[in-house]
């Protein structure tokens, strides 16, 4: 933490950390990092990409320990991902170019990245209404046009989740959208 703190100009304000929770080092080192932020009163939002179906269950358990444990730790934040919905991804980016499989990540990241009190305003809703995982549901590059409304669009995105669940059981929805200037 001091390391990371002496290469900022300015106070680390929120942090966005990235892990596959199927293996040890990901799965243990993730509720650590968690635990170590929030004792620096640093938000932060975690991304765990969880196993696919078909690895082994020693990944399965190692994946749920570490839910557990992010569970358990005060000021958890974490957006789950599934491998196996990452995988099947398909779409286009902002510029046309097909993104699939991992590359859909990138394309999170940078939308992410682009909201600078996206880390804080996360951490907030989830301590305000003590909801600790999230989900995510993405339309990529979505053209007004083609779909008519930003409902026909969200309707879209629910056909491609980046994890399987039950929108109805949601008790808290986030939505970020980029669209153009001319739309807002």
């Amino acid at each position: 933490m001091e390391s990371l703190q002496k290469k900022t100009t300015e106070k680390l304000q929120g942090a966005i950390i990235f892990s596959s929770v199927w293996d040890g080092i990901g799965s243990a080192s993730l509720p650590t990092l968690i635990g170590k932020f929030r004792a620096q009163n640093i938000d932060s939002l975690s991304i765990a990409i969880l196993p696919s179906k078909i690895q082994p269950s020693d990944a399965h358990f190692n994946a749920y320990a570490t839910l557990q444990m992010c569970q358990n730790t005060d000021g958890a934040t974490v957006l789950l991902l599934g491998r196996d919905q990452l995988e099947s991804y398909d779409g286009v980016d902002r510029k046309g170019a097909q993104i699939k499989g991992n590359v859909v990540v990138n394309y999170l990241l940078d939308m992410f990245l682009s909201k600078n009190s996206l880390v804080q305003e996360i951490a907030e809703l989830s301590r305000t209404f003590d909801i600790k995982m999230f989900s995510a549901i993405a339309v990529t590059a979505a053209s007004y046009r083609v779909y008519g409304s930003l409902e026909n669009m969200l309707n879209a995105a629910l056909l491609k989740p980046l994890l399987s669940f039950n929108l109805s059981s949601a008790s808290l929805l986030y939505v970020l959208l980029r669209i153009p200037v001319s739309l807002r």
